[in-house]
């Protein structure tokens, strides 16, 4: 791989050291076999398993394409008010990505007055979302559930540049060998394993910022 970073080449072998290498699919959690290429690929998901028809049928899916032109400011959404904390957590080979999976309390996350829990933490790479098209390098999920069982999922972009101390805020960066680490236990079916985009379908993308100016199209 060449020369990396001393935090570039711990971070890979942990990961070595703590995943396990599989040769079977990625399975959901009914045991429905899926991949990213092929015959199970995304193409075919739909048919795949009865859990999977709104692979094929829904029309609210995500991920998609942000086009910047088409964004609206929407003042009533507010901050994202984050409260997380240093807790246990194990890292997992899925097979189809590498997780965290947090064991005690990670903190939590809160949209419109309701609380929800850090659950876990994944990593698509390339990116699942684009922007004006443009795919970036890793997308990092961190998965969220409030008490009566809903998800809510707050996504950072990366591209590739200085080291990331750990994952937040905007788009982000980090070091090939940092995005080399989050697929090499993977089979070679599931290193890249983004969704296709999606057609919005009538739906739109709001934004907030707390200190926005707005210009002369309203967009930012």
């Amino acid at each position: 791989m060449g020369s990396t970073r001393d935090g570039d080449a711990s971070a890979i072998a942990l990961l070595l050291l703590c995943a396990c290498f599989l040769t079977s699919l990625a399975c959901d959690s009914n045991g429905a076999k899926f991949g990213y290429t092929g015959p199970l690929g995304p193409d075919h998901w739909g048919g795949l398993d009865p859990n999977f028809t709104q692979c094929a049928m829904g029309t609210y899916q995500s991920p998609v394409d942000i086009k910047t032109r088409d964004v609206v400011y929407n003042p009533m959404l507010g901050p994202l008010h984050r409260e997380y904390t240093a807790a246990n957590a194990t890292l997992v080979d899925n097979i189809f990505n590498i997780a965290l999976r947090c064991e005690d309390a990670a903190g939590t996350v809160q949209i419109d007055g309701v609380k929800y829990k850090l659950d876990n933490i994944h990593w698509h790479s390339p990116s699942e979302h684009t922007i004006n098209g443009e795919r970036f390098a890793v997308e990092q999920h961190m998965v969220h559930f409030s008490d009566d069982g809903n998800i809510s999922v707050v996504s950072i972009l990366y591209r590739l540049g200085r080291p990331d101390p750990f994952l937040m805020q905007q788009v982000r960066e980090m070091t090939l060998g940092q995005a080399a680490a989050l697929i090499a236990p993977l089979e070679e079916g599931y290193r890249r394993n983004n969704r296709p985009t999606q057609p919005l379908n009538g739906r739109t993308v709001q934004f907030y910022r707390r200190f926005w100016k707005k210009k002369g199209n309203g967009k930012p």
